[in-house]
């Protein structure tokens, strides 16, 4: 009588432990883990741009990042190949990534290297509490904007905190983030996180402070 009873309070912590793991489940997602990565570190001019296209690769979007992945398999991905070891190819200048970073990506490609756009529409977790310039909206722009829009790149600059209130001053920084005008940005990525345009938001109204 024992062996069955021990038999289904196994099969029941099973079932608990695999829905546990359902309801916590993230999924790592390109637009929102991976694309603020590879923008920061590999998209800037002379590497993996629109115009450079270093060894036949740009990382500005999806498509360019996929194919430079073998699905489920990061140790045969060219991508992660490039960024990992003891003595990374890639970045070639600036600080190599971080192993949180890395582990990121391995993981995003051993998973299947999703897309997962709808992730963008999550505003959970989402730090809206005394939005700054410094503390919210820089990095923000060095994530996905200044790489092409620096002082002396394309117009308008988003370098640093009076080119970006300028931007917001001239009408030209809302319809391009959040793709209501006639040049959407990123440009060739997917639109900025429900989280950062609802930051960008609060701290437009809040009269922009630095």
């Amino acid at each position: 009588m024992k062996k069955p009873i021990l038999l289904l309070f196994v099969i029941a912590s099973i079932i608990i432990i695999n829905s546990c793991r359902r309801d916590n489940y993230q999924p790592i997602c390109y637009g929102n883990d991976i694309q603020p990565i590879l923008t920061r570190s590999c998209t800037f001019s002379g590497c993996h741009s629109v115009a450079s296209k270093s060894g036949g690769y740009e990382f500005t979007t999806y498509e360019g990042a996929i194919s430079a992945v073998t699905t489920g398999n990061a140790a045969k991905s060219e991508l992660y190949q490039a960024i990992s070891g003891s003595h990374p190819k890639m970045p070639k200048s600036g600080t190599p990534l971080t192993s949180k970073e890395l582990n990121k990506i391995k993981a995003w490609i051993n998973f299947g290297a999703e897309y997962c756009a709808a992730t963008n529409t999550v505003v959970s977790n989402c730090d809206t509490v005394n939005v700054k310039y410094d503390s919210h909206i820089k990095p923000m722009m060095i994530s996905f904007c200044t790489s092409c829009h620096f002082s002396g790149g394309q117009a308008p600059a988003l370098h640093d905190f009076n080119s970006v209130k300028s931007a917001v001053n001239a009408n030209t920084f809302l319809p391009a983030v959040k793709h209501t005008g006639p040049f959407p940005m990123p440009q060739g990525g997917p639109k900025l996180s429900s989280c950062d345009l609802r930051k960008i938001d609060l701290w437009i109204q809040a009269g922009m402070p630095q």
